[in-house]
């Protein structure tokens, strides 16, 4: 259909290398998801008897892989639902986490900074055991759905004088970026 011997080798290479680069955008796109999904003929569980057949498996993978590793964590959770990029701070299941000391609800700051390509933290305060960072970690391991990983580190007061910079920075950003929006209207 595309062949013709009147096109040179280069230009032939250039459209293959533009089509192959079209379907991957589809294929990792949102609507590439949902057309896989269609395909595959896979849909969200519904059924409480499916979810009780799944939970109890996955709760004995994590107590084995505990048990062959204890720095696995404990708290590790399933989530069967599409997750999306901004997640980590929008599902309280992501973003609300206890002190590591205490078990206290941590209060998690507004400002969310990047670290890294894929990695987001912000300072969380502990009532009774002071600062802490919370860190998550974004992946896209089949290149289709995010997976994280959630951590909290104890700071030092180096670390702490830093994000206070980065903080007071990023929320420079987003007021200029505000002011802009709003001359452009």
């Amino acid at each position: 259909m595309f062949y013709s011997s009147n096109v040179p080798v280069p230009v032939g290479l250039l459209i293959g290398a533009v089509l192959y680069a079209l379907s991957l955008a589809v294929a990792l796109s949102p609507f590439g998801e949902w057309l896989l999904r269609l395909q595959t003929g896979c849909k969200k569980i519904c059924r409480t008897d499916y979810l009780n057949y799944i939970m109890p498996l996955f709760r004995e993978v994590h107590e084995r892989a505990r048990e062959l590793d204890p720095s696995v964590p404990a708290d590790v959770q399933l989530f069967m639902n599409r997750m999306e990029h901004d997640d980590y701070r929008s599902v309280p299941e992501l973003y609300q986490a206890g002190c590591p000391e205490c078990g206290a609800p941590l209060q998690n700051d507004e400002v969310w900074l990047k670290r890294g390509n894929t990695g987001y933290f912000t300072r969380a305060v502990c009532p009774y055991c002071g600062h802490w960072y919370l860190r998550f970690k974004l992946s896209r391991r089949d290149g289709l759905h995010w997976s994280f990983a959630r951590c909290a580190q104890m700071p030092d007061a180096e670390s702490l004088a830093r994000w206070e910079k980065l903080r007071t920075a990023q929320l420079e950003r987003m007021r200029a970026k505000a002011e802009k929006q709003a001359a452009e209207k």
